[in-house]
């Protein structure tokens, strides 16, 4: 059966030669995972066995190519064609079944045992160890069978990079019907074919994906290279400029009444080990696509109460329902004490502090607004006990977000509270683990492209 598919020019090669390796990478907007997913599609009536979507994590089947093959098979119009089940796809005419995993979660055995797979494409290959290529690409053993990886470039230590940067990529571009020109890069052997484009090789190019490419060279000028172009990411040192900061006056009634109308939820980043690191915790609310952020306290055992307890009271007297709190290790048994007085909704951190909060500079810079009474000591006031009240539980949570500089191995000093990443880590899991109210219509799909910058094409 032959399947009309649209996929941008370099990738034809793709579909009509073979080879064991197939690397797509570069910045956001390169048309990379599109037309991969378009071509497993198409790959799916040729014959059956298994197509494999693997990445290094994948936390739930969300996080997977799933939901972008059945847009796809929406969009062609091929539903008679597949029975989608909650987590595979099978090709009804083929019997060929695509199934997701993440190999970190799997144990040896099981993927050795998966039979026949034909394809296995590897997402978000920047995470992808080489420990886990190690098991993997042995395991894919039928006759043929191929092995497609795709990434954007993160840090030149990576394993993916690693191993691509030996290879010299020769400069090509193809042409369109109007004599425009789309450039992209290319190598090619026996066994491998690399593939190299970003967002100016990509035909398909929206207005939509210009407009947050044109953001971030205004707003993150020190990223653009790294999301759009696919240069790998440097240390930038202090990343949060006050000027860029968006305040509101929380003194003004009628931004209080307004804020106060919505919601109050709250996000938890607790922390467990070292004596200066705190927990911390935001109260927020979210008026349509904007976070505004009402209190912030760092808190930790002292002689009176243990962390939970003090948790729990700083929530409660501000009547917070709704949850939101890292669940990694041990912080497992403080999920199950709040869910005793809240309804929490966990998540799980698996990438470095100081990255995320790199990666969540934009989204903050964009969407969050802090108060205005954070920004200074009041003249005249005993700054100890000021330090204590919501405004100067503010102020410490803004001068750590201000502080924070990824260039320095350690960025906590011993005694100054200031310098601790506890806030600004926070900040960011808000940004990522409750995004999904954020970006849950179309008027917001902008923000939804620019998490796609940030955590792969």
């Amino acid at each position: 059966m032959n399947i009309k598919i649209n996929i941008l020019k370099p990738f034809e090669k793709w579909l009509s030669i073979e080879k064991r390796i197939k690397i797509a990478y570069g910045g956001r907007g390169g048309g990379k995972s599109e037309s991969i997913a378009r071509m497993l599609i198409a790959k799916s009536f040729e014959n059956g066995g298994v197509i494999l979507c693997s990445r290094e994590i994948q936390k739930s089947i969300a996080y997977s190519t799933y939901p972008l093959l059945i847009s796809i098979i929406k969009e062609l119009k091929l539903e008679i064609f597949f029975d989608i089940k909650r987590n595979e796809i099978i090709n009804k005419k083929t019997n060929c079944k695509f199934i997701f995993l993440g190999i970190r979660e799997c144990k040896i055995e099981e993927i050795k045992s998966i039979y026949n797979v034909r394809i296995c494409f590897i997402e978000e290959a920047h995470t992808l160890t080489q420990r886990s290529y190690e098991i993997l690409e042995p395991s894919i053993r039928a006759d043929k069978s191929e092995i497609w990886i795709a990434f954007n470039p993160r840090f030149e230590t990576d394993f993916i990079y690693q191993t691509i940067s030996k290879f010299n990529l020769e400069n090509k571009f193809y042409i369109d019907k109007n004599n425009n020109k789309y450039p992209y890069n290319e190598y090619e052997d026996n066994n491998t074919l690399i593939t190299f484009i970003n967002y100016d090789g990509n035909y398909y190019f929206s207005d939509i994906l210009n407009k947050s490419r044109l953001s971030t060279l205004k707003l993150m000028p020190k990223m653009y290279e790294h999301i759009w172009l696919g240069k790998i990411k440097n240390k930038q040192g202090k990343i949060f400029l006050y000027s860029k900061l968006k305040f509101y006056d929380d003194a003004l009634k009628e931004n209080s009444d307004k804020i106060m109308s919505y919601e109050h939820k709250a996000v938890i980043d607790p922390a467990f080990g070292e004596y200066n690191c705190f927990t911390s915790v935001i109260i927020y609310t979210q008026i349509e696509e904007d976070i505004y952020l009402i209190d912030s306290g760092l808190i930790r055992n002292d002689s009176n109460s243990t962390t939970d307890e003090s948790i729990i009271n700083f929530l409660a007297n501000k009547n917070i329902k709704k949850v939101l709190c890292e669940s990694n290790f041990a912080q497992k048994e403080l999920v199950k004490r709040l869910e005793k007085h809240f309804e929490v909704n966990s998540f799980y951190v698996h990438k470095n502090k100081a990255e995320r909060i790199v990666n969540a500079s934009y989204l903050i810079y964009d969407k969050v607004y802090f108060p205005k009474s954070w920004q200074k000591v009041p003249e005249g006031s005993d700054t100890d006990e000021w330090l204590k009240t919501r405004n100067g539980r503010g102020y410490t949570a803004l001068r750590q977000l201000l502080n924070f500089d990824d260039s320095l191995a350690k960025s906590n000093i011993k005694g100054d509270v200031f310098s601790y990443l506890d806030f600004p880590d926070a900040l960011s899991s808000l940004i990522f683990f409750g995004i999904e109210e954020i970006v849950n219509n179309e008027e917001n799909y902008d923000n939804m492209n620019l998490l796609n910058a940030i955590f792969g094409d």
